[in-house]
């Protein structure tokens, strides 16, 4: 996890997912550039984005973790709009569970529809 979002108390688990979203498409763009982003620090932003998006599933180790209950509601496209390629690129049952839920693809921070 981010230990600076961690300190977001019951916001923390939207923090995470805020985070990952710009970092998922710098390692989107780095790949036809020839960049692992995926690959750096032994996978941590795939790490980082499972461990996001199981925080939707259950939050209980954020919980956990902040000492504070995490405001959970039904995914948005603003919490998992990087979802998309990175679902692509590493397919999770969860993740597309996930993506499955959310009406809405398009993310107003990622500068509208996740890339196809």
């Amino acid at each position: 996890t981010l230990p600076n979002e961690m300190r977001r108390g019951q916001r923390a688990l939207h923090y995470h997912l805020y985070a990952a979203g710009p970092l998922v498409m710098l390692a989107e763009l780095g790949i036809p550039n020839g960049v692992d982003l995926y690959g750096k620090n032994s996978g941590a932003l795939k790490h980082l984005v499972r461990v996001a998006m199981a925080g939707l599933v259950d939050p209980m180790p954020f919980e956990k973790a902040t000492g504070i209950k995490q405001l959970v509601g039904s995914p948005s496209s603003e919490q998992i709009g990087s979802a998309e390629p990175f679902n692509r690129r590493f397919p999770d049952p969860e993740i597309t569970k996930l993506l499955g839920e959310s009406t809405e693809k398009s993310s107003m921070y990622l500068g509208g529809l996740p890339p196809a």
